[in-house]
């Protein structure tokens, strides 16, 4: 994906002196100004393990769909349950001394130290079980949001190492364009400007409309990205795939 994504961006980003768009970034004609673009998702990430640990699963395969919240990936658990239930007996145990000191406290048999001393014992090993079940928690790789798997970086009965890359995903669901266009082109293109992206893999044209710009201009280009939203959800359309962006000319507004 970012290859692609940077492989487009170079064919387009050249800008003659002058403003003048070189051949493939902008150009002017009847019908509007049109522009290379990029389709990208709303977001994607690489999942890493957090724990290290065998990989017991990875139920989603490449190109997979999944949705907000799946198992993506689970460890072998059985150690860091065992040292959860270990520190809930602790607990448990702590706190029935505390009970049975605060009831000789009232009978005058102990003093108040020794209730503090039990009272903080709990409260230590309840930050034991508390660290104890976030390592649990750590055993599954919950999907952040939905989408499709782009790439397993991890297999299946491996031990791995905590911080390795296990999975990489996105979310297909709101695709949008990524287009580079002259930045003297900010003096009229504003959020809500309507365009249309026709894909060069399926050939199909999609209207769309300008959702954000870029915050930077590029100093050596002249060039600013801006983001469109497709008017429509396209399932046809993949993150990645690359077309022509035809804006509507400011003056047929």
């Amino acid at each position: 994906m970012r290859v692609s994504r940077l492989l487009v961006l170079a064919a387009v980003l050249p800008v003659l002196a002058g403003g003048a768009a070189a051949p493939g970034l902008a150009q002017g004609g009847a019908d509007g100004l049109t522009a290379r673009g990029l389709l990208v998702p709303a977001r994607e990430a690489v999942l890493s393990a957090e724990i290290a640990g065998r990989i017991a699963d990875m139920p989603v395969r490449t190109g997979g769909r999944f949705e907000k919240g799946a198992v993506l990936v689970e460890f072998d658990c059985r150690l860091y349950q065992a040292r959860l239930n270990e520190a809930r007996g602790r607990l448990a145990a702590a706190q029935a001394r505390l009970a049975s000191n605060e009831q000789l406290r009232k009978l005058n048999s102990i003093g108040d130290l020794d209730v503090a001393i039990s009272r903080a014992e709990v409260q230590e090993v309840k930050a034991v079980v508390d660290g104890a079940a976030v390592m649990v928690d750590r055993c599954k790789v919950a999907a952040p949001w939905p989408g499709r798997v782009v790439q397993q970086h991890a297999k299946t009965h491996e031990s791995v190492e905590a911080g390795k890359q296990l999975i990489e995903v996105l979310d297909d669901t709101a695709l949008e364009v990524e287009v580079i266009v002259p930045s003297p082109w900010l003096g009229w293109l504003k959020a809500g400007h309507p365009l249309t992206v026709t894909v060069d893999e399926t050939g199909t044209s999609h209207p769309a409309k300008v959702s954000r710009l870029g915050a930077r201009v590029d100093p050596v280009s002249q060039s600013v990205t801006v983001y469109a939203a497709l008017d429509k959800p396209a399932p046809d359309l993949l993150a990645g795939m690359s077309g022509t962006a035809a804006f509507a000319a400011p003056s047929a507004r």
